[in-house]
């Protein structure tokens, strides 16, 4: 017969290697959410067949894979918790998904993506610098973060976050957004030729965004390994 010892044990060893998990499960959520917002996919999905399939392409089905993975690793362990202790796993296993739901969208709307954002750029955070970059790798060439400078008879006049001056042509068939002003972000869905864009749809972006998106941003250079 195992010692009462062998179980507190192993019981203290289930509980920290779970709520170790939930808390890389809750910070793939959570940076989920900011990468479909911080690379712009999450505005394009309403601007027809295009935007759908730009959102598809764009958006991180590896971490999601990455997620459903850590969750499962968490099933198995609360089962061997539940087992132990002869309490439903259900019940566990909703409350967790329901917390780290919540608790990554409450994430989201704090600076701590933005702020490792800014630390990647400035390359002090080594550890997850491709993770952050590669929301900008992903950017189509047809999306364009803009602020808008000046209107005109077809649209707008606006810069990039490279201070590079762009004339944006709205026609009948584009989607935008009403009320569009002069210092108004918004990221812009069309094909560019010089310094003119055709514009499919245009969504303005939430003002209390933390960092600029991360489009038009140069293309990160990584150093090679030798």
């Amino acid at each position: 017969m195992k010692p009462k010892a062998f179980f507190v044990c192993k019981a203290i060893f289930i509980i920290c290697a779970s709520v170790l998990v939930a808390l890389f499960c809750l910070f793939i959520f959570s940076f989920i959410l900011f990468a479909c917002k911080a690379s712009g996919a999450c505005y394009v999905s309403g601007f027809g067949r295009n935007g759908l399939l730009t959102f598809l392409v764009m958006f991180p089905w590896a971490l999601v894979l990455a997620l459903f993975a850590l969750f499962l690793i968490l099933e198995t362990l609360l089962k061997k918790f539940s087992l132990a202790y002869k309490r439903p796993i259900f019940y566990s296993i909703t409350l967790l998904a329901f917390l780290i739901i919540l608790g990554g969208i409450l994430i989201n709307k704090t600076p701590l993506h933005p702020h490792l954002w800014e630390r990647a750029e400035q390359n002090r955070l080594p550890f997850a610098r491709r993770m952050y970059f590669g929301l900008a790798e992903r950017n189509p060439e047809q999306m364009h973060f803009l602020e808008i400078i000046a209107t005109t008879t077809d649209g707008f006049l606006a810069t990039t976050h490279q201070n590079q001056e762009v004339s944006v042509v709205i026609t009948g068939e584009t989607k935008t957004a009403q009320g569009l002003q002069v210092k108004d972000k918004v990221i812009v869905f069309g094909k560019q030729e010089g310094d003119i864009i055709q514009a499919q749809g245009i969504k303005k972006i939430d003002d209390n965004f933390h960092i600029p998106p991360l489009l038009n941003r140069p293309k990160p250079v990584f150093p090679k390994i030798k």
